[in-house]
């Protein structure tokens, strides 16, 4: 079998156990569950307290997270534990990865964490939750592209390092050896999280921009095995509304992560904290968003063009965009638009 594919299948193997990996973030009033490329970076920058609060250096603040990443797995019998979700007559295991982040994570146990939560279980938190859950969703291509700037990254920096890859590139773009060890000499400074800031402030430029596109072009044509494999780019919607129809005391509402940078929703976020009022330091953190923006540009423009060249992926992400219709349409959902956004 082409050793292309085994990536893949690996991934498939990974997925009949582990079917939903959110990320959850703890406040003192709500807990936001989000997922790969919706807002994970925002949102634990927002649970630490921001440079200039009295907290922003206490064991409260600055130095720890809440933030913790979660597994869903499958579990083949009905088991009633603290770490398992009862849900519809299937049984799933919840594990909290404590132990990736403990030097930063303040909670070090999963008893911790539901002690946090106020409740006794993971199926307590996702059932009749104390603390109000905040479900973040993200427009389907906004996601889908932010995704494919993730798969670029990981493709130029570790898989085009195999040799015959490098040919197989060379072969379908007409990019030369000189062309692929200039894009590996610029990778850390194009796909820095300031890269887009240092643009406006012209300390960089663009050049050398359409070698990285021709590659990130050749992957939605010819790599989409690495497409398909990839956590940043696989479909959650449905994910989401399953646990969303689970709750049974309503205790919850949906936002969307590309509306997250107005004053309407610091408003929000001021409820979300005891001791933090986030609309004081509006201005410190939005200099706190980062972007890919001049890949994910260029890609829109691929996308709406008149060429039509990704016109595939409306079709690939139909199904995901029902759902994102049905939860920005629901009644539980929380429009934060406002003419004010950074």
């Amino acid at each position: 079998m082409n050793n292309i594919y085994t990536p893949l299948l690996k991934r498939i193997e990974d997925l009949s156990m582990s079917v939903f990996e959110p990320t959850f973030t703890f406040f003192d009033n709500t807990i936001v569950i989000n997922y790969k490329k919706t807002g994970s970076r925002f949102f634990e920058i927002l649970c630490k307290a921001p440079i200039g609060h009295p907290y922003d250096n206490t064991p409260d603040g600055d130095d720890y997270s809440t933030q913790i990443d979660t597994k869903f797995k499958l579990l083949s019998e009905s088991i009633k534990d603290y770490n398992v979700l009862n849900s519809k007559g299937v049984d799933y295991l919840i594990e909290f990865e404590c132990n990736q982040r403990a030097s930063i994570l303040k909670w070090k146990t999963y008893a911790e964490v539901l002690e946090n939560a106020e409740v006794n279980s993971i199926d307590e938190l996702l059932k009749n939750p104390k603390k109000k859950l905040t479900f973040v969703i993200k427009n389907p291509i906004d996601r889908f592209f932010s995704g494919i700037i993730q798969i670029l990254i990981m493709y130029i920096t570790e898989t085009l390092k195999d040799e015959t890859e490098r040919d197989r590139l060379k072969r379908y773009t007409g990019l030369t050896d000189s062309d692929i060890k200039y894009v590996w000499r610029r990778s850390d400074s194009f796909f820095s999280e300031n890269f887009h800031n240092k643009l406006i402030l012209n300390q960089e430029t663009l050049d050398g921009i359409d070698k990285f596109i021709t590659i990130c072009t050749y992957l939605l044509e010819n790599r989409f095995d690495l497409i398909l494999q990839d956590i940043h780019t696989e479909c959650y919607l449905d994910s989401m509304k399953f646990l969303i129809d689970g709750i049974e005391n309503e205790n919850y509402q949906i936002i969307d992560i590309g509306e997250c940078h107005t004053n309407k929703a610091y408003k929000l976020f001021d409820g979300f904290s005891n001791t933090i009022k986030y609309s004081d330091y509006f201005d410190v953190l939005s200099k706190t968003k980062y972007t890919n923006r001049h890949i994910y540009d260029f890609l829109y423009k691929l996308y709406d063009g008149p060429y039509g060249k990704l016109n595939a992926v409306t079709h690939l992400l139909k199904k995901e965009n029902s759902y994102y219709q049905i939860l920005k349409n629901s009644n539980h959902f929380v429009s934060l638009t406002d003419d004010d956004t950074i």
